[in-house]
């Protein structure tokens, strides 16, 4: 029987902050007859030896390792690709997203959604990210259809039958919650408690990069141009943990 739930958490240099997070998340799983999927962004330190150590020492653990650093979006859409849960959750590796609302964003789901977000309550941003966040939310309004009053954020619960439709799509660039919204799902969203602040790993560049492709691939001439399905971007080169 398929698990209830599995947790996809995309890591990059995440080796010091992995063993942490598991220790907080495995007996949730436990719980909520879960799996876990660890995928290593093609890191360049211990983060791929820590996540075959940890799959080792926990059965409910699997853990992917992509060929090519491909950035944040890939690597999650990667794990979700391997997810055997009737829902999937994403959540990122620094512990800002608290393992232990996992059972809440899942109750919400069940109430008949497709997708729901956890949507930290805010502490006062950087000015430049917040004009940039303003922005952002703007452009994916006007040109993906986002629903005026849905933050996206990636701490999320999505039904596994929407997952696999958007493995299906044909698009041009990856970006988790584009692809979902493309399809029109029944969302809600969780206010929750963020955990501690940590200091953004992201440069500025890369932020831009990532938004200017996205309103690319999924804006009105991306859609008309279209590309691969979203499986054939996922360039994973390894897998460890419990068999398929």
């Amino acid at each position: 029987m398929d698990p209830a739930v599995t947790v996809v958490v995309p890591s990059y240099r995440g080796a010091c902050r992995l063993g942490e997070l598991v220790r907080r998340l495995m007996p949730l799983l436990d719980r909520l007859d879960g799996e876990a999927v660890l995928v290593d962004d093609a890191s360049d330190d211990e983060t791929w030896a820590t996540m075959e150590s940890l799959a080792l020492e926990h059965p409910r653990l699997r853990c992917a390792r992509l060929g090519r650093h491909s950035g944040q979006q890939v690597a999650t859409l990667a794990g979700c690709a391997l997810a055997r849960g009737r829902w999937v959750a994403t959540l990122d590796d620094d512990l800002e997203h608290r393992p232990e609302d996992l059972p809440l964003l899942l109750e919400r789901a069940r109430r008949g959604y497709d997708l729901v977000y956890a949507v930290p309550r805010r502490r006062s941003p950087r000015p430049l990210r917040l004009v940039g966040s303003r922005v952002f939310d703007l452009a994916t309004r006007l040109l993906i259809g986002k629903p005026r009053r849905v933050r996206l954020t990636s701490f999320r619960v999505m039904r596994r039958e929407l997952v696999e439709r958007m493995l299906g799509e044909r698009v041009r660039s990856i970006y988790v919650s584009a692809l979902a919204l493309r399809l029109r799902p029944r969302i809600s969203t969780l206010s929750v408690e963020p955990g501690p602040a940590v200091a953004s790993r992201t440069r500025v560049g890369r932020l831009l990069g990532t938004f200017g492709r996205t309103l690319l691939s999924y804006g009105p001439v991306g859609r008309r141009v279209g590309g691969r399905e979203a499986r054939l971007h996922l360039p994973v080169a390894e897998v460890r943990g419990f068999p398929p």
